[in-house]
């Protein structure tokens, strides 16, 4: 299985037509916690973080908070 040291963190746009969401889902399936997906719905190739930034910065920054700093 896919292992993470650290974590493990994807934002995949739904809308992507390159990469499937399912590949998203399974490497997300694969991984070890912490882990976290997440799927925008409007977001197409490379667009999650200009989509929906101050949800981007909040998620990634809370998400290697609790990762690195073992914060809650």
């Amino acid at each position: 299985g896919f292992i993470a040291r650290r974590g493990f963190w994807v934002s995949q746009g739904a809308r992507h037509t390159t990469i499937p969401v399912e590949e998203a889902q399974a490497l997300y399936q694969a991984a070890r916690e912490p882990k976290e997906l997440w799927v925008i719905p409007e977001a197409e190739h490379a667009t999650c973080y200009f989509d929906r930034t101050d949800e981007y910065v909040r998620r990634i920054t809370e998400f290697f908070r609790h990762v690195f700093f073992r914060a809650p």
